[in-house]
């Protein structure tokens, strides 16, 4: 966000740099945070396949915005509510996936604390 902000505003090429500096950091951590989450998921037989997977859909949505930026500047004068409102609609999903992903890990540790729990009073009351 921050280098989509800095590119607009300005067009001065040495604020520029800073943008694509922050652009640099986002791709580092976007990589190595979703690839190592990853596995959280998937079992590693399939992992190469699910991760192929997530950048097949990056890379699909990004080649939709070819079509929306030209409907945006084509058709509707620049105004880019539209293509907007529709990358905003398609996040809501996302965002309550990841709500219910997060649910689910919390759940999964209680769990787990359980049978910690659990499994240390059998062996103390059979000691």
């Amino acid at each position: 966000m921050a280098q989509g902000i800095i590119q607009v505003s300005s067009d001065n090429l040495n604020v520029q740099v800073v943008g694509f500096i922050f652009y640099s950091f986002y791709r580092c951590f976007l990589f190595s945070v979703s690839f190592s989450c990853l596995p959280a998921f998937l079992s590693g037989q399939v992992l190469g396949k699910g991760y192929g997977f997530l950048i097949l859909c990056g890379g699909v949505l990004g080649l939709v915005n070819i079509p929306l930026s030209n409907v945006a500047v084509n058709l509707l004068g620049g105004n880019f509510f539209i293509p907007n409102l529709l990358y905003l609609l398609g996040c809501i999903p996302c965002s309550c996936l990841a709500w219910r992903v997060g649910r689910g890990f919390k759940r999964e540790k209680k769990e787990g604390e359980l049978l910690a729990r659990l499994r240390q009073s059998k062996m103390l009351g059979a000691g």
